[in-house]
Order: C-alpha cells, then sequence, then structure tokens
C-alpha cells in the first residue's frame, strides 16, 4: 500500500496536466506514493489521454463537474495512502513536495501541513501563510502585498491553500472532507477552521514548494459566478465555523461588511457609467449581482445552514479566542490587498461598538484606523455620520437592498 496518495482535480485541463503530472513522476517520495487525476466531466479528451500517456496514474472519471471541493472528497475515499497530497493541475511540483510535507506535519506532531507556492516565474509567493478575517474572509499572506512577511517553518496556520498541502486521509474523512456545497473557492478555508476548532492541529512548510500558474482555471469562468461563490462560501464559512462566544457580534458584522461591499461594487459600476465605460459598468453589476446572490443563497438556506452548523460545533474543542491566540488573532480588516477598502475602516468601527469579539483582535490596527476609532471632534463624527447615512440612502435605492429581504428578515425576527 503507497504511504501516499496525490490528488489532482482537472476540468478542461489537459493542456497542463502533463508538466504537472511530469513533476510528480521525479518527486523523491514518488515510489512511496499513488496519484489520482479526477477528471470533473472534461470534454477535452483529458480521460483517454491520461489513459495512453500516463498509464499508471489512477483516473476517476467523473460525468458530470462535481466541483473542486467533491472532486477532492472521492479521491479521497478512494485513495489507499496514509497521507494525502492535494496538488492542483496548473501547478509544478519542486522535487521534494511530498516528502518535506509530511516530515514537517509529523515533526510538528500535525495533521496537515500546507507547501509554499510560488508564482509561475518562481519569484513571488502566492501563499506564505494564511489568516482569516474576523467576519469570515480567508487571505494569503502574499509577496506583492505591502508589508509582506512569510511564515516561519512549522508555524500553525488557520488553514492551507488546497492548491498545494498535506492531510492525514483519515483525519480529513472523519472531518467530512471538504464541503461539496461549496463547490469552489474557500472550501479550504473551511476545512483548516474545521480541523483546528475540532483539536487539530495545521502547520506551515517552508520547505515544501510548488510554481503555480495564478487564476488559470478560474480565469475560464464570468465575474458573477466567481462572486456568487467567493461571497456565498465567505458567509458559510463564518456562520459554520465561528464559536457561540463570539457568533452573534460576528455575524451582524459580517453581515454588514459584506452587504457594504456589494454597495461598493454598486458605486464602482456608477462611477463607470460617468466615465462613460460601459463595459466596465456591465462588469462591476455582475460582480454587484454575483456578490449579493451568493449572500442571499445563504439566508434564504438558513434553516438548513443553521443545521450545518450545528454539526460543525459538536467537533468543536478549542474556543475561537484559543484560536486567536495560536494564530495572533483574527484580522479586523480584509487584507494588506485591501488598504482603499472603506469596509476596513467600518469593521473596526462595528466591532469596536459590538464589544463581544474584540478578544479576538490581534492589536494591529493601523494608525489611520485607530485615529477613527479614537474621534473626539462631533463636528467630524457628525459629519461622518451623515456621510454614511447618505450612503445607506443610495444603497436602499440599489439593486443590493432589493435582493437583501431575505436579511431584512432576519434581523426583524432577532428583535421579536
Amino acid at each position: 500500500m503507497p504511504r501516499i496518495s496525490v490528488i489532482v482535480v482537472s476540468w478542461n485541463g489537459r493542456a497542463m496536466l502533463g508538466p504537472c503530472l511530469d513533476s510528480l513522476a521525479a518527486q523523491t517520495a514518488a515510489t512511496d506514493a499513488e496519484v489520482l487525476v479526477v477528471d470533473n466531466g472534461s470534454t477535452d479528451g483529458t480521460v483517454r489521454w491520461l489513459r495512453q500517456r500516463h498509464p499508471n496514474v489512477r483516473v476517476l472519471a467523473l460525468d458530470e463537474n462535481l466541483g473542486f471541493a467533491a472532486a477532492n472528497d472521492r479521491a479521497a475515499a478512494e485513495a489507499r495512502g496514509e497521507w494525502l497530497v492535494l496538488l492542483n493541475n496548473d501547478a509544478v511540483a519542486e522535487p521534494t513536495l511530498c516528502e518535506a510535507l509530511i516530515a514537517r506535519a509529523e515533526a510538528s506532531g500535525a495533521e496537515a501541513a500546507a507547501a509554499r507556492i510560488r508564482d509561475w516565474s518562481g519569484n513571488g509567493i502566492e501563499f506564505g501563510g494564511g489568516a482569516i478575517q474576523i467576519a469570515g474572509y480567508g487571505f494569503q499572506r502574499s509577496s506583492w502585498h505591502p508589508g509582506f512577511v512569510e511564515a516561519q517553518d512549522g508555524a500553525p496556520l488557520p488553514f492551507a491553500c488546497a492548491a498545494a498541502m498535506a492531510v492525514r486521509r483519515e483525519r480529513f474523512l472523519e472531518l467530512g472532507g471538504f464541503d461539496p456545497a461549496y463547490f469552489a473557492y474557500a472550501e479550504d478555508v473551511d476545512f483548516g477552521w474545521r480541523l483546528n476548532l475540532a483539536g487539530g492541529t495545521l502547520v506551515y512548510a517552508a520547505g515544501a514548494a510548488v510554481r503555480h500558474r495564478r487564476h488559470a482555471t478560474s480565469s475560464r469562468l464570468d465575474d458573477r459566478w466567481r462572486h456568487f461563490h467567493w461571497y456565498r462560501n465567505t458567509l458559510l464559512t463564518l456562520v459554520k465555523n465561528a464559536d457561540a462566544a463570539s457568533f452573534g457580534p460576528r455575524l451582524a458584522a459580517g453581515l454588514a461588511l459584506l452587504f457594504s461591499r456589494v454597495a461598493s461594487f454598486h458605486r464602482e459600476a456608477e462611477q463607470a457609467r460617468q466615465r462613460g465605460d460601459d463595459a466596465d459598468a456591465a462588469r462591476w453589476l455582475a460582480i454587484a449581482a454575483g456578490a449579493s446572490a451568493g449572500l442571499d443563497a445563504v439566508l434564504a438556506d438558513w434553516g438548513p445552514v443553521l443545521e450545518r452548523r450545528a454539526a460543525v460545533q459538536a467537533l468543536r474543542r478549542v474556543s475561537d479566542a484559543e484560536l486567536a491566540v495560536r494564530f495572533g488573532g483574527f484580522p479586523v480588516d480584509f487584507g494588506p490587498d485591501a488598504a482603499r477598502w472603506p469596509q476596513n475602516a467600518l469593521a473596526a468601527r462595528l466591532f469596536a461598538l459590538m464589544e463581544g469579539p474584540l478578544p479576538l483582535l490581534p492589536g494591529q490596527l493601523d494608525t489611520a484606523t485607530r485615529g477613527r476609532l479614537e474621534v473626539a471632534d462631533r463636528a467630524a463624527l457628525a459629519a461622518d455620520n451623515a456621510r454614511l447615512a447618505a450612503e445607506l440612502a443610495a444603497l436602499q435605492g440599489s439593486w443590493s437592498w432589493r435582493l437583501t429581504a431575505p436579511l431584512r428578515r432576519l434581523l426583524d425576527s432577532f428583535s421579536r
């Protein structure tokens, strides 16, 4: 029986699979590994090509595209190895990837490990650690972000990027694997949070590296589709995983922040219209429609979503306050690549007002945000409130307001 099962999910990705599979054949742990390729209903001849050119690869041919999450789950159930190594089909592994991932996990007593993911040139770092924002949004430490600091080798992480990670197969299955409802995006953030709250550990393996063609698959999908899944899955991750001590304030603030982002997309569309750029306006409207529909999908399915939350919370062995100590906090902002987002300042104000999850903050607010929290000038505060009131009036006349009826019904039910 192989010790390692490498899983590669592919959807119409035959052109990218060659370099990926060649890099797996060159692994230092290749003699102790099997490779499973899950074909997600491709129409580009991937299955026939695999059977002709890579007869040593196990092929799981699906009749339809079940999504990245469900495809990995199928392969995990079929795998024979003690360890699963997940690798994107648009990535090329360094020769020691599998060996280094598992060695770091075992040396740290961890159940999962995250690889260092470089860009395709090999010069930049796409994933050098990660964090989960206090409202559920997961972001990666990347070298193109201002103030980038890579995680230390062996440092605990809240999640691993599923483009290149390792996890004990038994533990992956025990926790239910990736949530198939996610289809794609944030399934790794959700799984990492579940693993940590259930008492497991996940660490960074700086010596395990891949090169990755960023957005090689997702760029084939339209803006509305991508933002629907990003926003739905972000809210779903928060609802499922936040502990009871912080759930109420985080849900209320998270909804406000995410819907505020939708309003920002509408403003971008309006600004594009004013510039006469109809194509850009249409793009922003598609993004806004997708994001709003994604949030609405969670709220419209609220009963079953809460049942899934109950199942996750039954696994809990570690509080989010304890996890915050482990990871240096759940950041209050949307990451270093979102400095211009007004939602960063709004997030700080919301959580300061609600007081509930303040122990989860890492105490690293930037000077500008701290200044907004310490406003003493009543005139400035009144002007700020007037601006927010105007934005609210604009929001109430937007598409996003009309699409958020389930949210308002939910808040009304809380106030009764």
